[in-house]
């Protein structure tokens, strides 16, 4: 599949509109703004001859070079192009594509968060304990003994985990959820698009947001729960309001590559 041009992808989804009109491109409205880069490319080039000396298109051609034969770029858009010069086509399967390919980005981003967070929380909660020391190895190049040491997984059955693990799922993992499933602010897109809403990432982080400044940074809840996951997590409170800041990011980054 070809690049498309820098120049290309640096407009703005109204000036690529208005530069397909100029060219007479057809049923380009339904189009994203990465599938309007594409099906603008491909059109571009395929009329090269008779839109080279447009002044509009001069940054375009400068950049492009020497004519291209797509036949020889091997794998094509061509579903992006068949779409704009098919009128009966809405460009709703070219949505469902491009964002089926995007729609991993941000929940390994969240994931990874909410990882980073239980991870310090797990390591304060279950302490390691001593199984056994293994010898030293001089032939292996190990000079001094080593001690092994495991997690004492016996800590998850006492209430001094689950008071911290509980507060923490409660305001970082499962209130933060329920929030974006119902309240989701792209359901109408999904609607559109044909495809299950599913939860929204921007109200995931402002959720998580309002309880982790309701509840470690104005005290909203009582007992040493609450400052064993505040000093537990990387960064404590200011940490988890910056983890639910890039969900929010994230979340916004994604709602903007959908119109």
């Amino acid at each position: 599949m070809s690049t498309v041009p820098y120049w290309l992808q640096k407009q703005r989804k109204p000036d690529l509109q208005n530069l397909a009109a100029h060219v007479g491109m057809e049923d380009y409205d339904a189009l994203l703004k990465t599938d309007l880069e594409v099906a603008l490319d491909d059109y571009l080039r395929a009329n090269q001859t008779s839109l080279r000396d447009d002044p509009q298109l001069s940054g375009f051609y400068k950049r492009l070079g020497s004519p291209v034969k797509r036949e020889s770029e091997g794998v094509t858009t061509t579903s992006v192009v068949e779409a704009v010069k098919k009128p009966g086509l809405s460009g709703t399967k070219q949505r469902r594509q491009t964002l089926k390919a995007r729609e991993g980005l941000e929940s390994p981003i969240q994931l990874l968060i909410l990882a980073i967070e239980a991870f310090g929380l797990f390591s304060r909660l279950v302490p390691l304990k001593h199984l056994t020391t293994l010898p030293a190895v001089p032939a292996l190049g190990l000079k001094h003994e080593i001690a092994l040491r495991l997690p004492d997984l016996f800590a998850l059955l006492t209430s001094e985990f689950w008071g911290p693990a509980g507060l923490w799922l409660g305001t970082s993992v499962v209130l933060p959820a329920c929030g974006a499933w119902f309240w989701n602010l792209g359901a109408a897109t999904a609607a559109e698009e044909g495809s299950a809403a599913g939860y929204d990432p921007v109200a995931f982080g402002v959720v998580k947001a309002l309880l982790g400044w309701i509840v470690y940074v104005r005290g909203g809840v009582a007992g040493e729960s609450r400052g064993v996951v505040e000093g537990s997590v990387p960064g404590g409170s200011a940490g988890m309001l910056v983890g639910a800041g890039v969900a929010v990011l994230g979340g916004l980054y994604e709602a903007v590559l959908r119109k």
